[in-house]
């Protein structure tokens, strides 16, 4: 077990059981002791297990009082608990009970009948059981008869009280206790044991102190038994405060106790001796009767309902009567001899004869002060009226000091019946002799003092130490001190203010402080006080120079207006708001500009707005742009409102141009040919004003920012298309559209021609190629965004209208197609290229017809497709001539065959150039005829054909070749031979790749631009027709661009910046690898800063900046970044970081 204090206080106390047996099951119980008491807690520890009963042993129990036994069963669970005594199962009777949780309870328990053994029995679900006997042993306590005390309870006599022991267990002791303290044997208290049983309490003289209450205690083994008696001794009365002879001063005030102690409570009261010599009880009645004259007040009661000074006793029999005499204002008839007396019917009475005198101090019948006014220049006489005890003595002071007959001064006394009359006259009184004067009167018994107050009434010295209380925009208010030397009564203050436009007023207030209304904001006022009576006013005090609080400006800025500047800029001039509405220093304007259109035809949309901030005093003319930044909404006019916190990030603090009164800026960044509404306000340090009537303007044109939209193609005809748009979008379009330019150029060229080496036909089958592919090498769409095509047959039409048709073209082929729009200004970019096909035409004759005897009766005939196929080849007619959709084309050439019984080996295959993509696969065809069979031989460039695993001889005797590359070009020959001749047909191969990587070079450069120039060593077998050019700055985004000439500018770079180049190159085929990295830096360096002297001047609170003094490097300067800090501090304050380039900057706000 253990226990401990917990930090709230808490005491935790524990029990822990080690190796848990079944015997350890049971009922647990904790007890907390303290003075005040006790508090239990019980819970059961239930320990699995078959029952088991703890040995217990004998208990005792109190007859009469109620038994409580729990059996000590531990095991779980426990189905039942029974009882029994002496054999008999309980309850047996009424007053035992046995409880479900095995308690035995037994109520006004008896020797006789409950005194024994007794058999606790546990029995679980399983019929296993325990059980112990223990022994109820049953005690009486003792029993004791009434006591009481005999004798008489007055003080002075013995008194007797005896204990009687009725029954019980012995042994029994005896003793007394009185008010819960044991009492012990003294010489007169005599306890007396007679025997075991009885007990003699006897008092052989009583007094006051031994009233109580008194105990007997009768104590046994089985408990203690008490019996009371209370004791009460009659007590005669004692003085507590005793009255004592008295004096009283005239007028004042006299309280005279008494009181006495005694039991019971004594009835105290007072009397007067009358004139006669008799005595006469004095009633509160008196002083409502004549109150002028001097009342009685009588209180009595007993101590515990009003204090009263002397010794407190707190023993029962010492309730005091107590009555106070209280003379509330003394005269003269209160002198004279009172009796105090005392009495309770105890014994003999107390009483108390004294004598009260009343004394005469100096006073004065008129009061305690008085005022006496005159008219500056007059004397002024005082009057003192004293009573008192003679002899009276009464001498006048004046500031602390006595007066002496002078001049100046007369004093007078006169003695009349009752009062001592004195008089001061003030000669020629003045101002300064204003105060309180005293007189003083005295005698045996007393000083009392009587003031006058004399008034000397003049014009009033000026008001001092005028201070401001509070400044506003529209009101001060003023204190001022009333000093001593204002005299005379004050009707009013008058408070006079001139502006410094010589508007003057004022106001009247009977004391200070004062409150000035209705002045103007931001304006200086000159103020005064001056204090006026009956007689007059005053001299004004000294200036107070003030000057009211700024407000925001009432009135908008005047004159405003606006014109288009540039595409993207609107130039501004105007006037401030008129002085008197500006109401305070115009730091700057609000300027809030929106595009005049309307938002679902309704609601307008609102303004977006930036600040113009004016320059200091010291700046000299700036002309700036201020960039319009879209979605900054200024506040309400807000109290002490700094500019610069009305400033987002992305917003800059800019100046404008001032002359004069006249401000002047320009708002950029605005979107060309775009009609735009301006509102303006001006703002102070208290905020801004109202804005000024809505002024509207247009913004110049630009260049369109967007090409035409939806480009459409359509054949017309076998030379001709239709093409048409629409204009870029409305807001894009930065003006009025005036034409429209066209570009257009074949995509496809002879390559699309691109034979497979199977043209034959037969004499009555023919085999010739049909495809009419307008690009079997094409990979791809042109490249996105490619703006001006080939460069190489590129024609440009300009027109006016939303559609035009191209005329003259070449049939059968595919064209792109891009416009662009133009303003006056510029023109826009081209659109996305658009491609279409014109329709077909007859196509020209075929050509290189070949015929061969292929036996007595057949001959073999074979030719190329015709050079200008217009179309798709549909059929061949021999002699031979072709068709297309369009109809049938020019015939063939005539070729005179004879047929002969000996076949001479001949070749139909028809030979020829031959062009193929690189990487495809092809086959050169050898179809021959003879009688005999023929002999198929093949050489490249008259020699044998090279190894190579890609090249191999077909089942029909041609060559295929899979994976065409550059070095497989040449001349290929087929020879077929038999006994009766030979012949051959030969292929002039051309294999078409990628141009190689170009050759990039810078060729010049300037500060926002470079010129580069590139050359490609091998076209790889087709015209180059385009080019990309990708560049980026260092650590930049990498951008593109279309290049139409081998030469190129790009713009718009920055200054002084390093840039990486490359380019690829694209034929037919598809684009090359990409060029060598080249790096070109545009000219410019950083900006260098001028001498100190050339760019900085200062005030005491204000540093010039003259930012122009900087070398911009060859590079525009975009920007400053303006700081400061004290001389020997680390800390840098920015001012701000985006100022933009202006003559000069002022910092101002600086400490001198």
């Amino acid at each position: 077990m253990g226990q401990y204090v917990s930090a709230h206080g808490d005491v935790i106390s524990h029990v822990n059981i080690s190796s848990v047996r079944v015997a350890d099951g049971g009922l647990y119980q904790c007890t907390a002791h303290n003075t005040a008491g006790q508090a239990h807690h019980s819970a059961r520890l239930n320990v699995y297990g078959p029952p088991t009963i703890r040995h217990v042993g004998q208990l005792t129990a109190v007859a009469g009082q109620t038994l409580s036994v729990t059996c000590p069963v531990g095991g779980y669970p426990i189905d039942k608990i029974t009882w029994q005594k002496d054999g008999m199962q309980l309850p047996a009777t009424h007053h035992q009970r046995v409880h479900v949780n095995g308690t035995l309870t037994i109520a006004a328990v008896t020797r006789a009948g409950d005194e024994g053994s007794y058999s606790c029995t546990a029995l679980d679900k399983q019929g296993r059981s325990d059980h112990q006997t223990l022994h109820i042993q049953v005690k009486v306590p003792p029993r004791l008869a009434h006591i009481y005390f005999v004798g008489e309870n007055s003080a002075g006599l013995r008194t007797q009280a005896t204990c009687l022991v009725l029954g019980g267990d012995t042994p029994i002791t005896l003793t007394w206790s009185k008010d819960g303290t044991q009492l012990e044997q003294t010489s007169n208290v005599v306890i007396t044991h007679v025997n075991e049983f009885t007990s003699l309490l006897a008092i052989e003289k009583t007094s006051g102190e031994d009233s109580g209450n008194y105990s007997c205690t009768a104590s046994n083994s089985a408990m203690s038994t008490t019996v009371s008696a209370q004791l009460t001794v009659s007590v005669p009365p004692e003085w507590v405060q005793e009255p004592e002879d008295a004096s009283v001063a005239l007028g004042a005030a006299l309280e005279l106790p008494c009181s006495a102690k005694a039991f019971p409570r004594p009835s105290v009261s007072w009397r007067q001796q009358t004139p006669s010599g008799g005595w006469g009880g004095i009633s509160q009645k008196y002083g409502d009767q004549d109150k002028q004259e001097a009342p009685y007040a009588v209180t009595t009661g007993d101590d515990s309902q009003r204090p009263y000074s002397g010794t407190e006793y707190r023993s029962p029999y010492e309730s005091g009567g107590r009555s106070v005499l209280t003379i509330v204002r003394a005269t003269r008839k209160h002198e004279g001899r009172y009796l105090c007396q005392a009495s309770n019917n105890v014994g003999n009475e107390l009483a108390k004869l004294v004598t009260i005198t009343v004394l005469e101090p100096p006073w004065f019948p008129e009061g305690g002060q008085v005022t006496v006014e005159v008219e500056a220049g007059v004397a002024a006489t005082l009057e003192c009226r004293a009573r008192g005890d003679a002899p009276l003595t009464v001498v006048w002071s004046y500031r602390g000091d006595a007066i002496a007959p002078s001049d100046k001064y007369k004093v007078q006394s006169v003695r009349e019946e009752l009062e001592e009359v004195s008089l001061l006259t003030v000669n020629a009184a003045s101002s300064d002799d204003s105060g309180s004067y005293q007189c003083r009167a005295s005698n045996v018994h007393g000083v009392n003092t009587y003031t006058v107050t004399l008034s000397v009434q003049d014009v009033p010295s000026p008001p001092t130490e005028v201070s401001l209380m509070e400044i506003g925009s529209r009101y001060v208010s003023l204190n001022w001190s009333t000093t001593a030397s204002i005299t005379g009564t004050l009707t009013n203050y008058i408070v006079t203010y001139t502006s410094d436009s010589n508007v003057a007023g004022e106001v009247r207030v009977a004391m200070p402080p004062a409150r000035v209304d209705g002045l103007v904001p931001a304006t200086g006022y000159l103020l005064r006080v001056a204090a006026e009576n009956r007689v007059g006013r005053s001299e004004p005090s000294a200036d107070v120079r003030v000057v009211t609080l700024e407000e925001p400006p009432e009135g908008p800025p005047l004159n405003l207006k606006v014109a288009g500047r540039t595409s993207t800029s609107i130039s501004l001039r105007w006037d401030p708001p008129q002085r008197n509405l500006s109401h305070g220093v115009i730091l700057g304007y609000h300027l809030g500009f929106r595009e005049n259109g309307f938002i679902n035809g309704a609601d307008v949309r609102p303004y977006n707005f930036t600040i113009v901030v004016l320059p200091g005093p010291s700046q000299s003319y700036q002309e700036l742009s201020i960039m319009a930044t879209p979605g900054l909404s200024l506040p309400p006019a807000a109290p002490e409102i700094d500019p610069t916190n009305l400033l987002s990030s992305n917003t800059m603090t800019l100046a404008p141009t001032v002359v004069g009164s006249v401000v002047e800026v320009t708002l950029a960044g605005l979107r060309p040919y775009t009609r735009y509404a301006l509102v303006l306000r001006a703002f102070n340090s208290k905020g801004a004003g109202p804005s000024s009537a809505a002024v509207t303007t247009r913004t110049l044109e630009d260049r369109p920012s967007a090409p035409p939209q939806q480009v459409s193609c359509e054949p017309a005809s076998s030379s001709g298309v239709v093409v048409n748009w629409l204009p870029p979008p409305e807001h894009l379009a930065n003006g009025v559209i005036i034409t429209y330019r066209l570009t257009y150029s074949p995509t496809s060229d002879p390559l699309t021609a691109i034979s497979d080496g199977s043209f034959d036909a037969g004499l009555h089958a023919f085999s010739g190629s049909t495809r009419d592919s307008l690009s079997p090498v094409s990979r791809g769409t042109p490249t996105s965004g490619l703006q001006s095509g080939i460069a190489a047959g590129m024609v440009v039409v300009v027109v006016e209208g939303l559609s035009t048709k191209l005329s003259n073209l070449r049939p059968y082929t595919r064209y792109s197609v891009v416009v662009t729009a133009a303003t006056v200004v510029g023109e826009s970019n081209a659109s996305q290229p658009v491609f279409c096909t014109t329709m077909e035409d007859r196509p020209s004759s075929p050509s290189s017809v070949k015929a061969v005897v292929a036996g007595p009766a057949s001959v073999m005939a074979s030719w190329r497709t015709p050079q200008h196929r217009n179309g798709r080849i549909t059929h061949y007619s021999v002699w031979v001539a072709a068709h297309t959709g369009a109809g049938r084309g020019r015939d063939s050439a005539r070729l005179i065959v004879t047929p002969t019984q000996k076949v001479k080996a001949g070749v139909w295959s028809v030979g020829g150039p031959l062009t193929v993509a690189w990487k495809q696969d092809v086959t050169l065809a050898c179809r021959t005829v003879g009688d005999p069979p023929v002999r198929r031989a093949w050489s490249y460039e008259d020699s044998s054909l090279p190894e190579d695993s890609r090249l191999s001889l077909a089942t029909d005797g041609g060559v295929r070749l899979l994976d065409a590359q550059r070095s497989n070009s040449g001349r290929y020959t087929c020879t077929a031979t038999n006994t009766h001749g030979s012949d051959s047909v030969t292929y002039h191969l051309s294999v078409i790749m990628p141009p190689s990587p170009p050759l990039l070079h810078v060729t010049e450069t300037t500060a926002s631009s470079v010129r580069l120039q590139w050359t490609v060593a091998d076209d790889g077998g087709a015209p180059v027709h385009g080019a990309t050019l990708y560049y980026r700055s260092a650590g930049g985004e990498t951008l593109e661009m279309n290049m139409s000439t081998n030469s190129h500018t790009v713009t718009g770079l920055k200054c002084g910046s390093l840039y990486h180049f490359f380019s690829t190159v694209r034929n037919i085929i598809g684009s090359s690898e990409s060029s060598e990295v080249v790096e070109a830096r545009t000219k410019g360096r950083a900006p260098e800063p001028p001498p100190q002297f050339q760019f900085i001047t200062s005030n005491s609170t204000q540093a010039t900046l003259y930012l122009t003094q900087w070398e911009n490097g060859g590079c525009d300067i975009t920007h400053f970044l303006v700081q400061y800090r004290k001389l020997h501090s680390a800390h840098w304050t920015t001012v701000s970081s985006e100022v933009v380039v202006a003559r000069t900057f002022g910092v101002s706000g600086l400490q001198p």
